[in-house]
This record gives structure tokens, sequence and C-alpha cells, in this order.
């Protein structure tokens, strides 16, 4: 979905090479809340593929506990939106004004 191999972003957190000029800061913000309260959390938010291009996608997120019970990871699935879902959610603007970003 995002172009870049595993090799490329192992160890790296996510929002260091998919967020942009874009991309919500209050959803990353609802991110970060919820992983610091060792929350579940679901936003849409603006990526960036490899090549520069924006997609918008579906994000939900949730703990994994150990045996003991303590967080120990999350796990996240993240959906990109298909073109016949942005037109019927009323995404259009976003689809019409989306812009390449260089990633030089």
């Amino acid at each position: 979905m995002c172009g870049y191999q595993l090799e490329a972003v192992a160890g790296k957190k996510p929002g260091c090479f998919l967020r942009g000029l874009a991309s919500n800061p209050v959803a990353i913000q609802s991110m970060r809340a919820a992983i610091n309260a060792g929350m579940p959390c679901s936003v849409e938010l603006v990526n960036y593929h490899q090549d520069g291009h924006e997609y918008l996608v579906h994000i939900t997120f949730k703990p994994v506990r150990s045996a003991n019970g303590l967080i120990c990871h999350f796990a996240a699935i993240e959906r990109e939106f298909t073109e016949e879902e942005l037109e019927k959610t009323g995404a259009r603007r976003w689809k019409k004004n989306r812009r390449p970003v260089s990633r030089n």
C-alpha cells in the first residue's frame, strides 16, 4: 500500500515515513494519546506513498497484552479507501486536492 520495502522501514515509527503536510494533526494526536493510554483507536488519515502520492486510510489499532496483562505491542489494521468509497463518503474534495510530495 505504501510502497516501502520492509528493509527500508524496519525499526522505524510509521509516522516518520508515512505522514506529510495533509496528514491531520488531530488524528495523529488521537493516535498518540491512545497509545500512551494503552487504549484502542480508530482514525482516518492521509498517508504518503514512497513515490510521494497521498492516499486516504482507515487505521484501527489496539494493544496486545501478554499473559500477565502488560501491553507488549500494538496490532493495527490499515485499509486504503477505494475510489468508490472516496466518492460515497464525500472525500471528493480531498481527492481533488491531493498532491504529490517530494520524498528526497
